[in-house]
């Protein structure tokens, strides 16, 4: 009402205005009154939850960065606190005037660490605003259950066998992988042959496995397990194993050899043709 009034009544001073808004609030009944007092306090209880949600915004921000001046204080707080005996006021002062009489290449350590701050504060700020990570939206299902693959042929035999034991845990896992490739070359036909047989006899067993889980699922389980295995063979193309040269092409994945279910993933890797090798 004050700016309505002010509008029509501009000949009135602000104290005059604030006893005819008075008198004008006596002046109303109490359904009023209450009606008023009602959207008054919607208005704050709104207000108060707006604050509230800055404030909590202000909370996630990165530290503000420091300037030289503020690094340097707080290193050498503790030492002026002591001889001023605890005066706050004083020992500021006493910092302030020793800063602003330090030569310049005695603040130079510091404006190298002001400098450092700011690009931490840039970086974390950079951080906070980029979208959040669609690790997990692009992570497989996992279903219950689900035989664990068989690897795809003696070469993809011959890998898991050297991967799983621990041999070769001390090279990073691209050099895992040419030292693996390098070992295949090396060994004779008849190994090779040794580890194609395992490697169709565990594919035997686990079309069987896999047959037998599959009729175990829902109608609905089914089809969402089957969507994510096409998904999975249209996003991933098969990568080939060792080549005569004896250099494999290998897919990059970092954390390849952490678990059996890393290993799952591996099953598309390698060219069935490598057997031949």
């Amino acid at each position: 009402k004050r700016k309505q009034l002010q509008e029509e009544r501009p000949e009135l001073s602000e104290s005059e205005l604030t006893r005819l808004l008075a008198r004008m609030w006596n002046d109303l009944s109490d359904k009023k009154k209450a009606k008023y007092k009602a959207r008054e306090n919607a208005l704050k209880a709104q207000s108060d939850k707006k604050r509230g949600s800055d404030k909590e915004e202000r909370g996630k921000l990165p530290e503000s960065p420091k300037t030289a001046e503020e690094i340097w204080q707080q290193s050498v707080i503790g030492d002026y606190l002591a001889r001023y005996k605890n005066d706050r006021g004083r020992a500021l002062k006493a910092m302030e005037l020793t800063w602003n009489n330090m030569e310049k290449k005695e603040k130079l350590m510091w404006i190298k660490k002001a400098a450092e701050d700011q690009k931490r504060y840039e970086r974390e700020l950079s951080d906070m605003r980029s979208p959040p990570s669609s690790t997990n939206a692009s992570k497989k299902l996992k279903f219950q259950g689900e035989p664990k693959k068989a690897p795809m042929n003696g070469y993809q035999k011959f890998s898991q066998e050297l991967l799983s034991n621990g041999e070769l845990n001390h090279l990073p896992l691209k050099e895992r992988m040419v030292e693996i490739g390098s070992r295949w070359q090396r060994i004779s036909q008849a190994q090779k042959d040794h580890y194609k047989k395992l490697a169709e006899e565990q594919q035997r067993q686990y079309k069987v496995q896999l047959d037998v889980w599959l009729k175990s699922l829902s109608a609905q389980e089914r089809a969402a397990y089957k969507e994510q295995t096409s998904n999975k063979r249209k996003s991933t193309g098969k990568v080939r194993g060792p080549n005569p040269k004896g250099k494999p092409s290998i897919q990059s994945k970092s954390d390849s050899d952490d678990d059996d279910d890393d290993d799952d993933d591996d099953d598309d890797d390698f060219n069935e043709n490598d057997d031949d090798d």
